[in-house]
């Protein structure tokens, strides 16, 4: 990966809004970096930085952002926000990827491929800064690959075609949706909403229609993201299950398998739920599924909501 270092000189940090606090290692190759608002002295963010060494001996590295503070838009069971929470700047965004990639934790030129995830605290679909944010880092960085994800609130029509537009301009963007459940009224549930299902956020068939227009817009498939774990609402699979994946999210929709803990007052073992995902991995293949399955460095790192 290159750097632009005609623009990002070594006295650029100093020009961040965010103050680093600490980092710390949660597993081998998963560091979380916390930070301080400047102009909120007592309000702080946390990013995270997952690598993967390489074949050659290069690393693969995900940087996951937040994009809101004090909580978040929802307050989903799995995920370590609450629900509130205000939209970050453009430059609260940004400076989170530069603090980490100038880090003692990372080696620039040993980075391969690199990824962006709007992964951390905050929905990103209800904040249009993220737009701004992408369009810096694809700017400065060698073609960085940029997930954003969304659990779908219905005020983030504008983030989405603006990413289209992105994507259409040259930008490495992909769009994924957080569905995680097969069901509108547990999923709506989950992710806390208490006004009536359906006012709030975009339904299953809704989500479905966003997908496709993704991939009739831009040609790409977009990624249906589903977390395996052992949250009681939450189960195994069943062949009714595979049929409404069939209906809202076909092939080419490429069905993301993420290991997740239950963090709101349940246990920590991402490992816990194996057996199922790998369950789902074959079947998915079986039918036709492009599959992606994820896990961060080390097995027992709390996930977040958004499903990296």
């Amino acid at each position: 990966m290159s750097l632009n270092f005609s623009v990002l000189k070594s006295g650029l940090l100093s020009d961040s809004p965010l103050v680093l606090v600490s980092t710390g290692v949660l597993a081998p190759g998963a560091v979380a970096f916390h930070f301080r608002l400047k102009r909120l002295p007592t309000t702080t963010i946390q990013a995270n930085l997952n690598t993967w060494r390489l074949h050659d001996g290069g690393l693969k590295i995900m940087v996951c952002v937040s994009t809101m503070y004090n909580g978040c838009f929802y307050d989903c069971g799995l995920c370590e926000g609450v629900l509130g929470g205000k939209n970050l700047t453009e430059e609260e965004i940004i400076f989170q990827v530069w603090h980490i990639l100038f880090s003692r934790y990372l080696t620039v030129g040993k980075v391969r491929e690199m990824e962006i995830n709007f992964f951390g605290i905050g929905e990103p679909f209800v904040n249009p800064n993220v737009l701004k944010a992408i369009r810096t880092w694809d700017e400065l960085l060698d073609e960085p690959l940029i997930t954003l994800s969304t659990h779908g609130p219905k005020t983030g029509r504008k983030v989405f075609e603006g990413a289209v537009a992105l994507f259409l301009s040259g930008v490495k963007i992909r769009c994924q949706v957080s569905v995680d459940l097969l069901n509108d009224h547990k999923r709506f549930s989950y992710m806390d909403i208490t006004d009536s299902p359906g006012t709030k956020s975009w339904s299953l068939s809704e989500l479905s229609a966003l997908t496709r227009s993704w991939l009739t817009r831009t040609r790409t498939a977009a990624v249906a993201n589903f977390v395996v774990t052992n949250h009681p609402q939450f189960g195994a699979w069943t062949a009714d299950d595979y049929d409404l994946l069939r209906q809202l999210f076909p092939p080419p929709t490429v069905i993301k398998l993420s290991y997740e803990s239950w963090t709101h007052g349940g246990t920590q073992d991402t490992m816990a739920s194996v057996g199922e995902l790998e369950t789902r991995r074959r079947m998915l293949v079986d039918q036709g599924w492009p599959v992606e399955v994820f896990v961060l460095p080390g097995t027992h790192v709390p996930g977040g909501g958004c499903g990296a």
